[in-house]
């Protein structure tokens, strides 16, 4: 929740409890007044609330309505606390356009993020009267770390509670269609939505909390109100006015009886419109009486006149539909049709992690066939360890486990080959037991191959583009060499032994710059695949600090080593990370001889972190000449240096390709005069005791 979003925010809060008379008493404070909030209206059932006789007290607008708030002139945003759903689905039924609501599930977050700006402001304050007093700088310090601590101790164990709720109420059903890849909605009876899932909201740009409870279905699709398909299947609307609503593009569905389909360009999804192909069926309980509809939309703009796709896109809708409409008798049998209809891999276990649902999809992935892997193999023979791990905690119900994010993993097939994947998954529940696991994989192979072959033909593209700057850093060696050349021929013929030595030294940097030009040229074009041994991060970074030592002391910098303790010996490519640090570091020690004009006492700190992500961090700080934004937006594009004729700008680029090739990224934050830092994230696999990695 953006803190700069909620400046000049004229606030209602429903539900005026403890906690609505604290957030009134903070926003009216003094810590918050540069935000310009302003309480204009508090509603509440009970007169006797504290948040309600609070505001009688201060002299604001009290009723036992929450709609009388909405009368009130500015009001922008509305803060409901009563903590009960009825009352949040009524509020957003009723809410004005203009008028945007923090419901009891967002509250929490709302009352964190103005609690610590309140303590941030405070404490600002009282640092502004402790700059000379270096303890109690510390223990203000310490204060507002425990205090922030404090609040996310206990948000995340609302955020627990609040998940173990919603996992409760939910069934399998709609953690199948969340977990579709497939934009889908579901209407009741009464056309509000119940499901709104995440790849609708990437199609639509509408998160499923604005939707969900409300009959504002077409809003992402159209300027002003009209039915959807969903709709006209509810509303049973007859055949003839069908093409009033999508001219002559609707059909029925071959398949599915009572069902339709059409292909109609919605021009306000995206920048320019897009072409939608969309299905709606009806649901129907074990009676047969109409209780909802389901509809599902697929983006073929880029598709369009790829007919055949739509086909096969129309089959696994039909499947989807006609499962949905009978998950109440069929729950199971549902799963069972859509997992095997799918391209992706899915794979689904019971609650021991004994694999139940191996499909088409995960046997081209992993190389088993169904009869190795079905009742008989667990999670521990197919999954890599970082998932195979997560799956069992979710199983045992130890912690926060979360599935959901989509990321990479690399899978062992069968014949030992490594598959490049992309996963998601989830744990399943019926009411608060576990009863399995649902992971999905989708192949990447192609698509990285693909995006190597992009990869290595940029770069050469990038190379010849960049000749003419070679050419120029050629010529100043070549200028240098006659240099070095011609005083050492003078000084021969006057048999002048201290310029024979000058002009010999001038010879031997050229060749060296000629060296190092060439290296860099070959270690840029050339693909390279890590070499990864047991080696010690820490230890690299105090080689590369002595070897730059003498330098940065002839010139009055200060070079800070902060490493992590945590850090032990780790199982990664140490020469890559060498050669990435030591660019980076003599780049930071120029960065302060390009600010010797400036006052300043230099310093360079190189700092090692182990990361929560299974990575690790190393950084390089300077507080030399910094850069401006055309610099940082040219680093990494081309051959490009701020050096002057003391540089080619290869250097960095070959940073960045060793970074990639060995998995990781670069990150850059600079401001000219004040200095830079270079933030290197890679893969990080510890050693145990015996030399091995973990998870091995």
């Amino acid at each position: 929740m953006d803190i700069r979003r909620l400046k000049g925010s004229k606030i209602g809060v429903v539900g005026a409890g403890k906690i609505g008379k604290k957030l009134i008493q903070m926003i009216q404070g003094p810590h918050l007044r540069h935000l310009k909030m302003q309480i204009l209206g508090v509603s509440d059932l009970r007169k006797t609330a504290p948040g309600y006789r609070f505001a009688v007290q201060s002299g604001v607008f009290t009723s036992r309505d929450y709609r009388d708030l909405f009368k009130l002139e500015d009001l922008s945003l509305l803060v409901e606390l009563t903590g009960k759903e009825a009352v949040a689905r009524a509020i957003r039924a009723d809410l004005p356009p203009h008028i945007r609501l923090i419901d009891h599930h967002q509250a929490m977050l709302f009352y964190d993020v103005l609690t610590i700006e309140a303590e941030r402001i405070r404490h600002i304050h009282q640092l502004e009267e402790s700059l000379e007093d270096p303890r109690r700088i510390r223990r203000l310090f310490n204060g507002f770390a425990r205090k922030i601590g404090g609040i996310l101790k206990e948000r995340t164990a609302h955020l627990q509670d609040l998940e173990r709720e919603i996992l409760e109420r939910e069934q399998i059903l709609s953690q199948i269609i969340d977990g579709s890849t497939i934009p889908t909605f579901v209407i009741d009876q009464n056309h509000r939505v119940t499901h709104w899932n995440r790849a609708m909201e990437r199609l639509t740009g509408y998160k499923a909390e604005t939707m969900i409870g409300t009959r504002r279905q077409w809003e992402p699709f159209w300027d002003s109100e009209r039915s959807s398909m969903a709709d006209v299947i509810l509303d049973q609307i007859p055949e003839s006015q069908m093409e009033r609503l999508y001219g002559k593009s609707w059909r029925r569905s071959a398949l599915i009886e009572g069902a339709y389909e059409a292909e109609v360009f919605f021009p306000k999804l995206g920048e320019n419109g897009k072409w939608c192909y969309f299905t709606a069926a009806p649901i129907k309980d074990a009676e047969g009486n109409l209780i909802g509809a389901i509809e599902t939309l697929w983006d073929t703009s880029e598709q369009k006149e790829a007919r055949e796709k739509l086909k096969e896109y129309a089959e696994r809708l039909e499947d989807m539909v006609r499962e949905a409409t009978a998950e109440i008798e069929r729950r199971s049998d549902f799963q069972e049709k859509l997992i095997r209809s799918s391209n992706d891999g899915i794979i689904a276990t019971d609650e021991k992690g004994i694999v139940i649902i191996y499909n088409e999809g995960a046997q081209r992935i992993f190389g088993y066939a169904p009869e190795e892997i079905l009742n008989r193999a667990t999670i521990e023979t197919l999954y890599p360890p970082e998932i195979r791990n997560q799956v069992r905690l979710g199983l045992g119900k130890i912690g926060d486990v979360n599935l959901s994010q989509w990321r990479e993993v690399t899978v062992v097939s069968e014949s030992g080959e490594a598959v490049p994947t992309r996963f998601s998954g989830a744990i399943l529940f019926q009411g608060t037991a576990v009863i399995g696991s649902v992971c999905f994989f989708c192949d990447l192979w192609e698509i990285k191959r693909l995006q190597k072959d992009l990869i290595q033909s940029e770069r050469l593209a990038a190379m010849g583009q960049t000749i003419a700057g070679l050419a120029h850093s050629i010529k100043n060696i070549l200028y240098g060499l006659k240099g070095g050349v011609y005083v050492f021929n003078r000084a021969v013929e006057k048999d002048d032994t201290e310029k024979i030595k000058d002009g010999w030294r001038m010879i031997e940097r050229n060749i060296q710059r000629i060296s190092d030009l060439v290296m860099d040229l070959l270690m840029y074009s050339k693909e390279r695949l890590p070499e990864p041994e047991d080696c010690s991060p820490n230890a690299i970074v105090r080689d590369v600090c002595s070897l730059v030592a003498d330098l940065a002391k002839a010139h009055n910098i200060t070079l800070i080593q902060d490493l992590d303790p945590a850090v032990g010996r780790a199982h990664m490519d140490p020469r890559a990370v060498h050669r990435i640090l030591l660019d980076l570091v003599n780049n930071a020690i120029d960065a302060c001889l390009f600010d010797m004009l400036s006052q300043k006492k230099w310093t360079v700190t190189v700092s090692t972190a182990l990361l929560k992500n299974g990575m690790i961090q190393f950084q390089v700080s300077d507080n030399g000449i910094g850069m401006d934004q055309e610099t940082l937006e040219n680093l990494f594009t081309r051959l490009f240096s701020s050096k002057g004729q003391k540089g080619t700008g290869l250097g960095l680029l070959v940073t960045e390709k060793l970074v990639k090739e060995n998995g990781g990224a670069i990150y850059v934050a600079s401001e000219l005069g004040k200095g830079s830092t270079f933030t290197v994230h890679l893969p990080y696999r510890a050693l145990k005791e015996n030399g091995k990695p973990e998870h091995e």
